[in-house]
């Protein structure tokens, strides 16, 4: 968990003055550069004084604390699955590491969250009548048109359809069946273990979802016995006393009936008991609803924007990391998640007058913001910003295994039309 809070930070480091610095795409008004830029630091130096062992309880709250601050001022940027995931994680983390060894309730919380969030995954499949998922046919449209695609997933693209079908039948085996068996003693455990991690293996090599993967990773661990893992020196926590684990076990308790009824939510119209709940426990990221690709994306549209000096002769700026380019490969990324190459995805999913962010994001490289130009590739205009800017709509595809050997595409695209007006900044 140390690990990844440091990457989560880190990744959040390198973009958060162009995300939401003073001249950024979402300005944090409350706050300074200094301290949204040195906050990330703090977080940094916090996830690797817990990583060696120094009081890890303490630094795990402030952890989730400072995580927590970033997320609700982070607007659309900072509000992925992993992100709450991380929260809500993190905040068990932080009861995990109060007294050595943990209560075996404290245990027990783990391995139901952990089937929650696995067989949830799943369920939301089923329950959502994606035809996709319904026709067996999801998996001819995930690795293309997942959000950051890398270049394993064009390979698997190419892989025949019924690959796919097996795929599919191995997801649904592996987010709705094997949960089951969390509750199960060793080596049945370990196996489930061995499962889920090389799941999450799979998903890690063939997408990038910043730290999710290792998050879910991470969960697994306590399906584990100690034998199974290094002695490492975990020392500066309390040891179990009638005075830590009488209460660490109640707080367990409460958490495991919480995540029991977000299971029975899926089945049955408790909508009252969770707006209760929720009031409660939201705020704080500490009860979350889980489930992604619920409806598979079936085509891939990417916004291109482009600015001009006199409205007829157009320059593109291109993404570090989001398809732009036909030549260009698509990369491995993760676990640093580029917030704005995967926000560029979800706009391309809705109308251009929704995503004020992006209207924003247009305006700030026509006035030439270094914190913006910094997240991007490239910048087609070093001397001085454009005067005009537009975004374009085009479907993307990948080519074939034939075509890009001759042309060295990775992409083919077709012109959909404009999907913003043509903006003039009045100076």
């Amino acid at each position: 968990m140390a690990i990844t809070y440091f990457l989560a930070f880190w990744s959040l480091w390198v973009q958060v003055l162009g995300l939401y610095g003073s001249k950024g795409i979402l300005p944090i008004q409350k706050y300074s550069d200094f301290i949204i830029i040195n906050g990330t630091l703090a977080g940094m130096l916090i996830a690797l004084l817990a990583l060696v062992g120094i009081y890890p309880a303490p630094l795990f709250f402030c952890l989730y604390l400072l995580y927590l601050q970033y997320h609700k001022k982070g607007g659309d940027f900072l509000a992925f699955q992993w992100d709450i995931l991380l929260l809500e994680m993190g905040f068990m983390t932080f009861l995990y590491a109060i007294q050595t060894p943990p209560p075996y309730a404290m245990v027990f919380l783990f391995w139901v969250f952990l089937f929650r969030f696995m067989f949830s995954s799943g369920i939301v499949k089923i329950l959502s009548s994606c035809p996709s998922w319904r026709t067996f046919s999801a998996m001819d449209f995930h690795y293309e048109t997942q959000p950051l695609p890398n270049s394993i997933a064009y390979y698997m693209h190419q892989l025949p359809r019924s690959f796919g079908k097996f795929s599919q039948w191995v997801t649904y085996f592996i987010e709705l069946v094997v949960p089951f068996f969390i509750f199960t003693p060793m080596p049945i455990r370990f196996g489930v273990f061995v499962l889920l991690v090389s799941f999450q293996i799979l998903i890690l090599l063939t997408g990038n979802y910043a730290f999710f993967n290792l998050l879910t990773i991470v969960l697994c661990i306590p399906l584990l016995n100690d034998s199974h893992l290094p002695d490492l020196p975990f020392g500066m926590a309390f040891s179990a006393t009638l005075w830590t684990s009488v209460p660490l076990t109640f707080i367990a308790m409460l958490l495991i009936v919480l995540n029991l009824v977000e299971i029975a939510d899926l089945y049955f119209d408790l909508r009252h008991i969770q707006r209760i709940v929720r009031s409660w426990f939201s705020p704080y990221r500490l009860l979350n609803h889980y489930g992604l690709f619920a409806v598979m994306t079936t085509k891939r549209n990417e916004i291109i924007i482009e600015g001009s000096d006199d409205g007829e002769n157009w320059k593109v700026y291109e993404f570090k990391y989001k398809p732009g380019a036909l030549k260009e490969r698509p990369c491995q990324v993760a676990p640093h998640q580029p917030r704005l190459d995967w926000q560029m995805w979800f706009a391309s999913l809705r109308s251009f007058r929704y995503e004020w962010w992006l209207q924003n994001f247009l305006v700030r490289l026509m006035e030439g913001s270094p914190e913006v130009l910094k997240l991007l590739k490239t910048n087609p205009f070093p001397e001085a910003p454009p005067k005009f800017i537009r975004a374009q709509f085009y479907e993307y595809h990948f080519t074939s295994l034939k075509t890009k050997r001759a042309t060295g595409e990775w992409w083919q695209r077709k012109y959909l039309g404009e999907y913003s007006p043509m903006y003039k900044l009045n100076r």
